[in-house]
């Protein structure tokens, strides 16, 4: 099974937590995250080995985040106040609607899970630049997590390529963007969350 990235970190955006895997409550956890082809941005060959030379080996069908030291990603601090998860499973989730993300610091303020989930508290920060995104999240109880991916918004599909850790799948996503505010809908494990601009 491949380790998933939470949504960004933009694949982060919204996936289940910062390389965590998530598996819904309702017994179809066989569910594996993998996206279609189609959903993938190809990534720049000369940004695929500068991303392979920077990170250590996790290409392997088990590699999770957890197994890329705290800082191999990226360095960025983690400046985030703790967001705590909140469920609302039978409740359709908003239409996301595309727009232009913008450039800068982000910070995680709201997850929901159209499903049955735990409960998660989480500080996360994402930092947006150009068309790479990276992030840094730690969960309660959890180790901090790192990630870094490419992405493409198409309409109102946010198309990613994780760079860092390696073997990690993209989410499958949509958005909606603001001058102020992120949301990504993460449509495999059917949680939204929003990051607010710094």
């Amino acid at each position: 099974m491949r380790a998933h990235l939470p949504i960004l970190a933009i694949a982060c955006f919204a996936a289940a937590a910062c390389g965590n895997s998530v598996s819904p409550d309702d017994g179809s956890a066989g569910r594996d995250g993998e996206v279609t082809s189609d959903s993938l941005v190809a990534v720049d060959a000369a940004t695929d080995e500068s991303a392979d030379a920077a990170a250590p080996d996790t290409n392997s069908d088990d590699a999770t985040a957890a197994d890329v030291p705290a800082g191999a990603c990226n360095a960025i601090a983690n400046t985030a106040m703790p967001a705590t998860s909140t469920q609302r499973p039978g409740v359709m989730p908003p239409v996301m609607t595309g727009g232009n993300i913008v450039p800068g610091s982000y910070h995680l303020t709201e997850r929901v899970y159209f499903r049955a989930a735990s409960v998660v508290v989480e500080q996360m920060t994402l930092v947006v630049a150009g068309s790479v995104a990276n992030y840094v999240s730690r969960r309660a109880g959890s180790a901090e997590t790192r990630g870094t991916a490419t992405y493409a918004a198409v309409g109102n599909r946010l198309l990613n390529a994780v760079t860092c850790p390696s073997g990690v799948s993209p989410a499958n996503a949509t958005f909606t963007a603001t001058d102020t505010q992120l949301q990504v809908f993460n449509q495999d494990q059917l949680e939204l969350v929003t990051y607010s601009r710094r």
